[in-house]
């Protein structure tokens, strides 16, 4: 089971403790090295790697993947394309899967964020209207900041 965007590991650890074999993937150091830090005190053996989900690739290897809570896709820079960026996640998760393999996918509704916006977003460089895409900065816990 390939796990995109694995976050602290909650799915990957539950998935685990199912008796899967799980590849947690993770572009947070920070988020990764807690990951670890549950896997070890739940028992459970999981492959946390630290990687950009636009760049990883492993085909064929795994019978399902899964990118809940929409993780992989909320890390995009100012300077990427965000269809592009999108694009390339959902290519390599297509990929990872044996032939006949499954994907699950959650998505929220961000028509509920559009309706929030301000101009004053629009003027901060917050919300791109034209795109319908948000920009903002979050700080992992090992203190690296996205988008960079």
């Amino acid at each position: 089971m390939l796990d995109v965007g694995c976050g602290v590991g909650r799915h990957s650890i539950e998935l685990a403790k199912r008796g899967c074999k799980v590849t947690g993937i993770e572009i947070s150091q920070g988020m990764l090295e807690e990951a670890r830090k549950r896997a070890q005190k739940e028992g459970v053996e999981v492959e946390f790697i630290k990687v950009d989900a636009t760049k990883f690739k492993r085909e064929e290897e795994f019978d399902a993947a899964i990118c809940l809570c929409e993780d992989a896709f909320s890390l995009i820079g100012s300077s990427d394309d965000p269809i592009e960026h999108n694009l390339a996640i959902l290519k390599n998760i297509y990929e990872s899967p044996k032939p006949g393999g499954k994907f699950i996918l959650t998505v929220l509704s961000a028509l509920s964020r559009v309706k929030g916006a301000s101009n004053e977003d629009i003027v901060k460089g917050t919300f791109d209207p034209n795109a319908m895409t948000f920009f903002e900065e979050i700080e992992a816990p090992d203190g690296t900041k996205f988008p960079d």
